[in-house]
């Protein structure tokens, strides 16, 4: 029985000595942007923690007392960028939803109408760095 407690504290032991266990899966999502098709989609933490220069994703609310709306904005390393606006109450909803370390996906039509905006908080993405 003490043989058995010893082999278990010395499994133990090596086990903790490796340091910081990191489990589980990890994602980070660039600002990837097709103007073709006209979407984009990035996690905020790859988009601000991107070593380029160009990289961002930014929502931004405006209101009044006659209308609101929103200016989803987002460019990808090389400097390419896509816009939209978005005055859909469903969309606006989900925009709301975003957090600093969010994911979005947005669709937009010839006319940079937003047509289509998705947004995620999981577990696995990339927080931002200061």
């Amino acid at each position: 029985m003490v043989k058995r407690m010893m082999g278990l504290g010395v499994v133990l032991a090596i086990l903790g000595a490796g340091g910081t266990a990191w489990a589980g899966y990890r994602d980070n999502i660039p600002v990837l942007l097709d103007t073709t098709n006209r979407n984009f989609y990035a996690s905020m933490g790859g988009a601000r923690n991107a070593s380029d220069v160009n990289s961002f994703v930014e929502v931004v609310f405006v209101g009044s007392s006659v209308v609101e709306h929103a200016i989803v904005a987002a460019r990808n390393a090389s400097g390419q960028m896509g816009v939209c606006v978005a005055s859909n109450p469903s969309i606006l909803a989900a925009l709301r939803t975003i957090t600093d370390d969010g994911y979005i996906y947005v669709t937009w039509d010839a006319n940079n109408n937003c047509t289509f905006v998705e947004v995620r908080a999981t577990s696995y993405l990339e927080l931002k760095a200061p």
